[in-house]
């Protein structure tokens, strides 16, 4: 089987729609990155609204699109749209030529760890990085017969069906956990008996991750993104090593012990998990790290942040519109 290797702006050029462009309802979907979930080939949420609201810095998309965000490649956010909007200018929208370069394809391509590697060592900037677009054009993708990409992600369509189901299953445990909570002690910020303060009085120190960019290592100590904290339970699966004296350095200022809690901040905010290993990791400043006083469980804690009243205050604390994010002066705030 020969595979033709050409560069992306040939066989999948940007190309937005004009907003004037979309036929269809009055309210449009309107796409920001903080719905895109990382490494998931599941829609996002769809939140709608007049075309109006989208802002300035959009363009609008539709079914023959790919989206792709160039903002923290790393996150690894690809969306295939199943029909018209207007999505944030983070989102590239790439319009693959049919006639020879499957859509499907394209898709599972662009999430690879492989290409996720590649991209994430391409990017620029500190605080927000970003993919070099100049470097994303002219990367050459292997292109394999039409009839072959297409099997390719029919393959990969069932890996997704399958993963998916598996999440679904974990998020089940999930609730049930939270309503065995709930049948317990009920909402304790409900219960008129209940002692209401501050997160901060709880916990000894709240900080959060490394703001250093770490150097990479082949393997090593795992390096742990937001994506990894999920309800209840640290994923240490990632594709990020560091190493062994770097880890040290990163975490000399407060070090990760058995019964801190992990508390998501950035995009996916919201997720609380108790640390449960003495297996050695880091994690970036997405995450909150909390580290409760000696008079409060820890599980508790855990099982505590993870309430629906705990989200409605992390809903009301956060900024940003591209990216959701929940400072840590609002987080000591919400009431526990």
């Amino acid at each position: 089987m020969s595979v033709n290797f050409m560069r992306l702006d040939d066989v999948a050029p940007a190309k937005p729609l004009k907003s004037s462009a979309l036929q269809g309802p009055e309210h449009a979907w309107l796409l920001n990155l903080d719905k895109v979930s990382s490494g998931s080939s599941a829609l996002p949420e769809k939140v709608r609204g007049p075309a109006s609201m989208a802002g300035g810095s959009t363009h609008a998309f539709d079914q023959r699109h790919v989206l792709y965000s160039k903002l923290r490649p790393n996150l690894n956010k690809v969306v295939l749209p199943d029909e018209p909007g207007i999505a944030t200018t983070e989102l590239v929208p790439l319009l693959p030529d049919p006639s020879r370069c499957d859509r499907g394809y394209l898709a599972h391509y662009l999430r690879s760890p492989r290409f996720v590697d590649w991209a994430t060592a391409r990017t620029a900037g500190a605080k927000m990085p970003r993919l070099n677009m100049k470097e994303f054009r002219a990367h050459k993708i292997p292109l394999p017969p039409l009839p072959e990409q297409r099997r390719i992600a029919a393959i990969l369509d069932k890996a997704d069906a399958l993963r998916a189901k598996r999440r679904e299953a974990i998020a089940k445990c999930d609730q049930l956990l939270q309503s065995v909570f709930l049948d317990m002690f009920g909402d304790p910020l409900m219960s008129p008996k209940a002692e209401v303060v501050d997160l901060a009085d709880l916990c000894e120190k709240v900080t959060d991750g490394t703001h250093q960019s770490p150097t990479w290592c082949q393997s090593g100590i795992p390096f742990l993104f937001q994506s990894n904290v999920k309800p209840g339970q640290i994923d240490l699966e990632t594709k990020k090593f560091i190493s062994r004296t770097e880890f040290e350095h990163l975490t000399a200022r407060t070090p990760i012990n058995v019964g801190d809690v992990l508390f998501t901040i950035v995009g996916s905010y919201g997720n609380a998990a108790m640390v449960r290993t003495r297996a050695p990791f880091c994690f970036q400043r997405h995450i909150a790290h909390l580290k409760p006083k000696q008079s409060v469980r820890p599980e508790y804690l855990e099982s505590m942040l993870n309430q629906p009243s705990i989200k409605r205050q992390a809903d009301e604390r956060v900024t940003g519109i591209a990216q959701k994010t929940l400072n840590l002066s609002e987080l000591k705030t919400i009431k526990v």
